[in-house]
């Protein structure tokens, strides 16, 4: 293959692109980050945080958090599930306190 061959070959293996594809292919993907990113803000706030009425643990954030009895409200809210980090009693479900490593835990 001599050196013109070669341009030839390469010319036809490059895709050209008009700048409106171009525009258009930026503007989709902002778009979908952007759709992406407001369906991930709308599910965070959909959980409740402590302390909060709940009828199930899925309303709950935090992993080590769950719909339960806890010592600072009579009917259910999510409360700090053992090993869950706590600030007082009130903030973990019922039977487990908060211990000196700011925990959840049983006594």
């Amino acid at each position: 293959m001599d050196g013109q061959q070669f341009d030839q070959f390469t010319k036809q293996m490059v895709v050209r692109s008009t700048r409106r594809r171009a525009i258009a292919a930026l503007a989709g993907g902002g778009l979908g980050a952007a759709l992406g990113l407001a369906g991930r803000d709308v599910a965070a706030r959909r959980c409740k945080k402590r302390l909060k009425p709940c009828t199930r643990g899925t309303q709950c954030c935090g992993k080590k958090v769950r719909c339960a009895t806890s010592h600072g409200a009579g009917d259910d809210t999510c409360c700090g599930a053992k090993g869950a980090r706590c600030t007082s009693d009130l903030t973990c479900c019922i039977p487990l306190l908060c211990n000196a490593n700011n925990k959840c835990a049983e006594r």
